[in-house]
């Protein structure tokens, strides 16, 4: 079960009183394809402007986006919004809220295209830097082999798999642990029956350590390596 909370993304809800933009009276620009891990510069220099994306998400994967060089003004609350959309919908799926810099990341239930807008509070101008970033590829584990990961954004992930054999420990080093962040700097490793969705166990990295399980099934697991929110950094794992 994932150990922190998302205090960067919201779902707005009307009901509860939280501020949403006036998106009817909005005029959109589309400004083209988010490539994962790199930056583009969105600028907002029109009342009631939007910027629309559009990036690619694959099902049941985790997605960050990360908002840097955050410089808004307005007469009200200086907030901008990224609404998201799947794939042929015009409703959104998620909206986060931002007022400087942060992140916001989600697990896509549906891959393809997806679209996001970037809509301002009322009369809020300015600019803000956006990168989207996929999870880092997964690798294979093998046995007295060190491999080296790096989550370069926050929000991020990255995955593991290694073979197993029902009953047999399998134990994990943890090594050349360096990660930041602007909280509890930990990350988790998360462990998954083949064919599962939901963990079998989680280890909580908060260094140079070792993790072991007891596989209670044979065949080729998954591991899912997770930050404590805006935790980024690297480290080196090594299976035995």
């Amino acid at each position: 079960m994932r150990r922190w909370i998302l205090a960067s993304c919201l779902v707005l809800i009307a009901a509860l009183g939280v501020l949403v933009p006036a998106s009817a009276q909005a005029s959109s620009v589309a400004r083209g394809q988010l490539t994962s891990g790199k930056p583009v510069t969105a600028t907002i220099s029109t009342s009631g402007q939007q910027a629309e994306y559009t990036f690619a998400a694959t099902a049941k994967k985790n997605v960050t986006f990360n908002v840097t060089h955050f410089d808004f003004t307005g007469n009200g609350p200086v907030e901008v919004f990224l609404e998201f959309y799947e794939p042929g919908s015009s409703s959104a799926f998620n909206t986060c809220d931002f007022t400087g810099n942060s992140f916001c990341n989600f697990t896509a239930p549906t891959g393809g295209t997806w679209s996001v807008a970037l809509v301002p509070y009322a009369g809020t101008v300015g600019s803000l830097n956006l990168t989207f970033a996929n999870n880092v590829p997964t690798k294979a584990l093998t046995v007295g082999t060190p491999v080296t990961t790096t989550l370069k954004f926050e929000g991020q992930e990255a995955g593991y798999t290694f073979a197993a054999t029902a009953d047999k420990t399998a134990t994990f080093d943890v090594t050349h642990f360096d990660f930041t962040g602007n909280g509890p700097v930990d990350v988790f490793l998360e462990f998954y029956e083949p064919g599962s969705s939901t963990s079998y166990t989680t280890c909580d990295i908060v260094g140079n350590t070792t993790c072991a399980v007891k596989p209670p099934v044979g065949g080729t697991w998954s591991i899912a390596l997770v930050p404590y929110a805006a935790t980024v950094g690297s480290l080196t794992l090594t299976t035995k």
